[in-house]
């Protein structure tokens, strides 16, 4: 297991840094990047770009001449953090910035192999960086080897990018139990999920100018903790206690976090960015200086609290494709499967194939589907439902009127409540696939 995380961390380097570091070592004022491309497309754009997490923002952009010559200067310092030199959205050379004084060099490098050829001026600290990257790349199993040639590079450049880099991606190393246990493998996850964070200094909003934080994060949410709900909040928290030590990084962790479980579509992830929106972010709606995104938020945050589990759900009364009215508390069955779909949606294609089929299988169990179509377009809803064998009671509101978005929580299409003879809600947000086994 441990092993594995090794490799994991290495693999994260080379996510990371695609290509070298080059840094700065001159007592000038403001910046002056000259670089010297061979085998460079000519007359394209070259980008001096800065890392904020992940996400590249553009400062300056230059056309390649025919000699290859490209120059970028500024009389305003660059803020410490991580650069890249850039050519179609990829970066060619990515660099830190340690110092104010430290931002005049020379970078050379072939275009076409940018790792191998990248030749630097006046940087003895990236030079070192560019030794350790080769280091790794001849040593990647020798964990040992690595932590120390790292240690000693830490000390040869205290303070700088270098130094906070090597630090921020080193694995914590796990100790020898002090006890017999029962399972080593499970014993080495658990102190490295405890612990996954011990080398991240969170006040140091430096990090926040690197991929680095972001990518720890991204790695731990989404291969080291367990995918259920339970176990995402309670890390969450352990993470945010970590982060409060700096108001920005803080900030931008919590955000970060939100925006992770708010954007993927998996099941439990609604209750954990809820969670973060109630607790971390409405609760403090000044400390954002964004009352649109924290408006945002509360509206999330409320909705979510509409028809929760073990509730009445809300009625509905709305019209058949006949006209006819139809209310969702008439409906005699054991179960009741609440659909909120749009037959156009391409998301919703394959659910409504798979509900089709599970509601014939189980609709002598007294299953009943209640396919509501969220939008206007008649004719395109009714020859959906002349074409399917489905069996459902199809309803639409026809003129808004029966405000269903302010009743229900439907933040996306497709939708799925599953409710029981007295339309209290055993469960939202189900996927088709089991609803087979909540029904037994």
């Amino acid at each position: 297991m441990k092993k594995q995380f090794q490799i994991i961390s290495l693999l994260l380097f080379l996510a990371i840094f695609p290509t070298i570091m080059v840094g700065c070592q001159n007592k000038n004022d403001g910046y002056s990047i000259d670089i010297g491309l061979k085998n460079a497309t000519y007359w394209e754009t070259l980008f001096l770009q800065k890392y904020v997490g992940k996400a590249l923002f553009t400062i300056d952009s230059i056309a390649i001449s025919a000699s290859g010559q490209i120059l970028f200067k500024g009389n305003t310092n660059l803020e410490p953090g991580m650069y890249t030199i850039s050519q179609k959205k990829k970066p060619v050379a990515n660099f830190f910035i340690s110092k104010a004084n430290e931002q005049q060099f020379t970078i050379s490098l072939d275009a076409q192999n940018p790792a191998q050829t990248l030749i630097f001026k006046g940087s003895p600290e990236n030079q070192a960086f560019v030794d350790y990257l080769r280091f790794l790349g001849a040593n990647q199993q020798n964990q040992v080897e690595i932590n120390r040639k790292g240690e000693q590079l830490r000390k040869q450049f205290p303070g700088s990018m270098l130094a906070l880099f090597i630090q921020t991606m080193k694995e914590p190393e796990v100790p020898e139990p002090t006890k017999p246990v029962s399972d080593p493998i499970e014993y080495k996850y658990g102190y490295l999920a405890n612990h996954y964070f011990d080398n991240v200094d969170f006040s140091d909003k430096r990090l926040l100018n690197t991929p680095l934080l972001e990518q720890k994060l991204g790695v731990y949410f989404k291969q080291m903790v367990p995918p259920l709900a339970d176990s995402i909040i309670e890390r969450v928290d352990q993470t945010l206690q970590k982060a409060k030590v700096n108001a920005e990084v803080y900030n931008w962790t919590v955000r970060y976090l939100y925006n992770l479980y708010r954007e993927a579509p998996i099941e439990g992830n609604t209750e954990v960015y809820n969670f973060i929106g109630e607790n971390y972010i409405i609760t403090e709606p000044n400390r954002w200086n964004d009352k649109v995104f924290v408006e945002k938020v509360g509206s999330r945050v409320a909705k979510a609290k509409l028809n929760p589990v073990g509730a009445k759900a809300t009625n509905l009364i709305l019209q058949s494709s006949e006209r006819e009215k139809v209310e969702l508390y008439s409906i005699k069955a054991n179960y009741t499967v609440l659909f909120f779909y749009n037959p156009e949606c391409e998301a919703c294609k394959p659910v409504s194939s798979a509900l089709s089929d599970f509601s014939k299988k189980c609709r002598a169990k007294g299953v009943e589907v209640f396919a509501v179509y969220m939008d206007q377009k008649q004719e395109v809803w009714k020859e959906s439902i002349a074409t399917k064998d489905q069996n459902w009671i199809n309803v639409f509101d026809p003129n808004g009127s029966a405000k269903i978005e302010e009743k229900y929580d439907i933040y996306a299409l497709p939708m799925i409540y599953l409710l029981d003879k007295d339309k209290k809600v055993i469960e939202r947000d189900v996927p088709v696939e089991k609803l087979k086994n909540m029904i037994k």
